[in-house]
């Protein structure tokens, strides 16, 4: 019993200090017993519950002889460590796209986009695997793990201040687009103007010439037969003549009217009104409720995306990867 009770201690001692059950010949080494009776104590401590076997490798059980293990719910217990583990791939994933999008963004002021949306795709997973990366070095107790957390700020730091300037240059790309609309409304109302101070001029001209066009064919009703168009008849091909005048100017008059008409409608459909943006009033709401500059409040509403997708991103991969089912422990 004593021999039992030292090889215990031996195994324990080992465990402690390197969280595995020691080799045969490492026990023969230290208690001088052959491999044989050695095994024969190995049997009798998994008969007692201390050592435990798991996939052929035998390790020290948490469970205490003589003992009934009370059942806790744990994190990584049932089947919800699964649907956290998959809810944080998805995280990861989402988080990680953003983080390239808003750095490809930003590369492309002065990359061409492929070499920009390569160099994005590079930052962004070496920023999200060396986490997880340092996180299995310290694992295994290797010291130069230190090392990559430099690295790794650094990186970090880079790509979160790279999605706040793809975040800004994203919106000053949609500022641009409007005070360029807002340019050729400007225009456009100019000409608008024009087009509807043609429209009524041609269109007084076209009741003129269209009374005009009435008086003359009262003219001609006079001369209904052939004697009466005789007796007068240079005042009726003179009237005629001036009837055919009006008629072919006042066709001109209704091609320039239908032109310019259609000419109206087009620049009103192009002369779209852009209303002042809602988050731009919330930001000037904001600055002056709390009396602080609405451009400052902007940028630091701006650093909250950079600082979730570019730290969650790692941080949802590593429980993705780390998180262990119950079965994992048994």
């Amino acid at each position: 019993m004593d021999r039992l009770n030292e090889i215990k201690g031996l195994i324990l001692a080992y465990f402690k200090h390197y969280n595995k059950v020691p080799s045969y010949d490492w026990l023969c080494e230290k208690t001088g017993l052959n491999k044989t009776k050695l095994k024969k104590y190995i049997d009798m401590l998994e008969v007692q519950g201390f050592l435990k076997r798991n996939y052929n490798r035998l390790t020290v059980s948490d469970d205490k002889p003589g003992e009934k293990k009370e059942e806790k719910f744990t994190f990584t217990k049932n089947w919800i460590s699964i649907v956290i583990r998959y809810i944080m791939l998805f995280v990861g994933i989402v988080a990680s796209m953003m983080s390239v999008y808003y750095t490809y963004i930003w590369f492309l002021e002065f990359l061409k986009p492929f070499y920009a949306f390569c160099l994005s795709f590079a930052m962004v997973l070496f920023s999200v695997f060396i986490f997880e990366t340092m996180l299995l070095l310290k694992k295994q107790k290797v010291k130069f793990y230190y090392l990559l957390i430099f690295p790794w700020i650094i990186v970090l730091i880079f790509s979160m201040t790279s999605t706040v300037a793809g975040q800004y240059n994203k919106r000053m790309t949609r500022v641009n687009k409007q005070l360029q609309q807002q340019n050729i409304n400007l225009k456009n109302n100019v000409e608008i103007k024009n087009l509807e101070n043609q429209l009524q001029i041609v269109n007084k001209q076209l009741k003129q010439k269209t009374e005009e066009r009435e008086v003359f064919i009262n003219l001609l009703k006079q001369f209904d037969t052939l004697e009466e168009r005789k007796k007068d008849w240079k005042f009726y091909w003179n009237t005629y003549r001036q009837l055919e005048t009006t008629n072919k100017i006042i066709e001109n008059l209704n091609n320039k009217f239908l032109q310019l008409s259609i000419d109206l409608t087009k620049l009103k459909k192009e002369n779209i009104v852009y209303e002042k943006q809602i988050k731009q009033d919330f930001y000037n709401w904001i600055g002056k409720m709390f009396k602080v500059d609405s451009n400052l409040f902007q940028f630091w509403l701006s650093v909250f995306p950079a600082l979730f997708i570019d730290i969650i991103s790692p941080i949802a991969f590593a429980i993705f990867l780390f998180l262990k089912n119950e079965n994992d422990y048994k």
